[in-house]
């Protein structure tokens, strides 16, 4: 009975490890999408900055729906039937 309410605080929490990955990646000079995502929104490549968006979204909805997959074999009073 405790398990999907930690399961459904860790899926919301992935959008906010995203948006750290951004912020450690611009303090401490890593490479990677959030630097990458950084450089295109300070040379205006829009491009570079509508894909890394689309990639993130894409992240955070196959995230949301694995973890909604995860709270239906968890909890059978949510599947369907």
């Amino acid at each position: 009975n405790a398990l999907p309410p930690i399961v459904t605080v860790s899926g919301m929490g992935f959008p906010l490890i995203l948006g750290g990955m951004i912020a450690i990646e611009v303090a401490y000079n890593f490479v990677g999408l959030g630097y990458l995502f950084r450089k295109a929104v300070l040379l205006k490549d829009y491009p570079v900055f509508i894909g890394i968006i689309f990639i993130f979204s894409v992240l955070v909805i196959a995230i949301n729906f694995i973890t909604d997959l995860i709270i239906g074999y968890l909890d059978p009073r949510i599947r369907l039937k």
